[in-house]
C-alpha cells in the first residue's frame, strides 16, 4: 500500500486543466450574449404587450391614442389600459435605446411600436415593415417592432427615430419640437388625449383624474397650443 502524497506539480497539473476547462466554458457560455439575449426578448415582449393594450384601445374609440406615455400609467375613463407602460430600462442612460411609438393623424388608424435590439437576430427578421417603409435612420436587424393597421410608408420615411414618437417630445414629456416654417421655427402644436390636460411649464400632457380636468381650449398656454379635449 502506498502512503506517497499528493505533490506540488500534480496540485499545480490539476488547477491548470480545471481553469482551462473553465475559461472553455466562459467562452463557450458567453455569459455576456447570453444577457443580451434575455434583455431582448424582454424588450420584444415589452411591445408585444403595449400592441395588445393599442389593440385594445381601438376597439373603444376606433383610433389608436395620439399620447403614449412610457414608464407611466395608461388610463381613460377609468378603463386602466396598462398599469405601467413598459420602456427600455436603459433609456434612461441613452435616449437612442427608448422605445418608439409611431402613427400619423389625430385618430390614428395604424401605430409601429419600436424597440432597439443589442444584437441582430442569426436569422430571421424581427420588424415585419419593408426595406421601403422604414424610418429614415432605421438599422434592418438593430430594431424590433410591432404593427397595427395598414401603415403610412410615406409617413414613416419621412419620419426619424431619433425624434422619438410623432407626439412632440417623444411621448414622454410632451415638449414640443420645433419644426420650420419660413424664415423661423414655429412650436409643433401639443395635442392632449382625452383624460389629459395642459399644465406644467413647459407645458405636457399630463393625466388628470376622471372629473377633475378642464377643457383644453384652443388657445396658446404658455406659448403652446393646446387643442386636446380632457375629461
Amino acid at each position: 500500500m502506498s502512503n506517497r502524497g499528493v505533490t506540488l506539480v500534480e496540485i499545480v497539473a490539476v488547477v491548470a486543466i480545471l481553469g482551462s476547462l473553465l475559461a472553455l466554458s466562459f467562452i463557450y457560455i458567453n455569459p455576456v450574449l447570453q444577457l443580451n439575449k434575455i434583455d431582448d426578448a424582454k424588450r420584444k415582449a415589452d411591445i408585444s404587450q403595449i400592441k395588445s393594450a393599442l389593440d385594445t384601445y381601438y376597439n373603444d374609440h376606433s383610433c389608436y391614442p395620439t399620447t403614449l406615455i412610457f414608464g407611466g400609467e395608461w388610463s381613460e375613463n377609468g378603463v386602466v389600459y396598462m398599469r405601467k407602460v413598459p420602456q427600455d430600462p436603459n433609456c434612461a442612460g441613452d435616449s437612442s435605446k427608448c422605445y418608439v411609438y409611431k402613427y400619423s393623424g389625430s385618430c390614428p388608424q395604424w401605430n409601429v411600436v419600436f424597440s432597439k435590439l443589442t444584437k441582430p437576430p442569426a436569422t430571421g427578421t424581427t420588424c415585419q415593415l419593408s426595406s421601403t417603409c422604414v424610418p429614415s435612420d432605421y438599422s434592418t436587424g438593430s430594431w424590433g417592432c410591432v404593427v397595427s393597421g395598414d401603415t403610412d410608408c410615406a409617413h414613416l420615411t419621412s419620419s426619424s427615430l431619433s425624434s422619438g414618437s410623432d407626439l412632440p417630445g417623444g411621448g414622454t414629456s410632451g415638449n414640443p419640437t420645433p419644426t420650420a416654417s419660413g424664415p423661423t421655427a414655429t412650436p409643433t402644436p401639443l395635442v392632449c388625449a382625452r383624460d389629459y390636460a395642459c399644465s406644467g411649464n413647459p407645458s405636457r400632457c399630463n393625466v388628470v383624474p376622471v372629473g377633475t380636468g378642464v377643457y383644453c381650449d384652443p388657445s396658446y398656454y404658455s406659448g403652446i397650443l393646446c387643442n386636446g379635449v380632457c375629461q
